[in-house]
């Protein structure tokens, strides 16, 4: 597949086929310059997945703006899940007597 095809690809139609390919790798029975191939057209799938990530990631930051008064939290934070809150909302959990 050229690089032409990958950039048609969408989003989820590249993944599949990077999964494919890493599953067709981890077999470790093929040659060579046909395991270099795959390699290298994973690395441009990856790649592509990578800034269409990016691309996605910076639309939902402007429209989280645009309604104002949220905060955004990073996806994957370790042990925490990403919240939106408005400005005028505190997050007053450390003062609340309900512990169960």
């Amino acid at each position: 597949m050229g690089a032409s095809e990958e950039n048609k690809m969408s989003f989820e139609e590249s993944i599949s086929r990077l999964e494919k390919i890493v599953a067709q790798l981890q077999t470790g029975e093929l040659p060579l310059d046909q395991a270099l191939q795959l390699f290298e057209e994973g690395v441009g799938l990856s790649r592509q997945c990578q800034t269409q990530l990016e691309a996605v990631e910076r639309r939902v930051e402007i429209l989280v703006k645009e309604k104002g008064g949220l905060e955004l939290t990073p996806f994957g934070a370790t042990g925490s899940r990403p919240q939106l809150l408005p400005d005028d909302e505190e997050d007053d959990d450390e003062d609340d007597d309900d512990d169960f």
